[in-house]
């Protein structure tokens, strides 16, 4: 699963769309915009992802190497 940008809000993306953001205590979210629903379907079983699940989070730069 690849989430190639960081958003300000939820509403950035469509409607069952990934998002990440900083929330208001600046911890990271990875979520599904209005994707969750009364059988369950949050980001953590649609991501397939629980408390204590491994993520890894590479930050590319848009710079080129060989720039200052």
């Amino acid at each position: 699963m690849d989430v190639s940008r960081i958003h300000k809000h939820y509403g950035a993306v469509p409607d069952g769309e990934r998002v990440a953001l900083f929330n208001h205590m600046g911890l990271l979210e990875i979520a599904i915009n209005h994707g969750a629903n009364a059988t369950g379907g949050g980001a953590s079983q649609l991501f397939g992802l629980g408390t204590g699940s491994v993520v890894r989070i590479e930050f590319q730069s848009n710079t080129p190497s060989n720039s200052l």
